[in-house]
């Protein structure tokens, strides 16, 4: 008798995993991370300013002397180093805020608190690099306004680019540093 109550409760609680089991929904992304991912780069808007002779192209003079005045125009206080307030009045004003890739980690490597010339210009070229799908050294409107993955590592509908999850902007393919603003 005690050993068909214990295979009837065994059979009970099988069959209410098996229940609940069948009433969940498969994982997938919810409404947010689907927006995001069908965002363009927000940092292709940004390059689309340095288009100097108004061509609908940024070519690497265009976007060598776009992020030259960028930066300049960040390091408020001129001491050669945007500071986390200035970079976020920065974010803000040209990125639309900060809660869209390129983050202040992205672009501050060695985590000093300080963003120089050089930490600001590899990352943008590097983001440049990554946007730049024939690597003609020329951004395209195309180009500019290509989806990007979101920031937190989900993958475009077509599945990673270039074979591999990201993370953080597409000219780094992540660095490994998730946002942290």
């Amino acid at each position: 008798m005690r050993k068909s109550v214990l295979t009837a409760m065994g059979l009970a609680a099988l069959m209410c995993v098996t229940a609940c089991a069948g009433n969940r929904k498969p994982p997938g992304p919810g409404p947010a991370e689907r927006a995001m991912r069908k965002t363009p780069s927000v940092v292709g808007l940004l390059f689309s300013r340095f288009d100097a002779d108004m061509d609908y192209r940024v070519t690497w003079p265009e976007l060598e002397a776009g992020i030259s005045k960028a930066f300049a125009s960040a390091d408020v206080d001129q001491d050669r180093s945007i500071s986390p307030l200035e970079f976020e009045a920065f974010s803000r004003a040209a990125l639309g805020g900060n809660s869209a890739p390129p983050f202040r980690l992205d672009f501050d490597r060695d985590v000093d608190g300080r963003i120089t010339q050089s930490e600001f210009r590899e990352e943008l070229l590097a983001t440049a690099e990554g946007l730049d799908l024939d690597k003609d050294k020329v951004l395209t409107q195309e180009e500019l306004t290509k989806v990007t993955p979101s920031a937190k590592g989900a993958e475009s509908e077509g599945g990673p680019e270039d074979g591999e999850a990201r993370r953080g902007p597409p000219g780094r393919g992540g660095g490994g540093m998730p946002p942290r603003e």
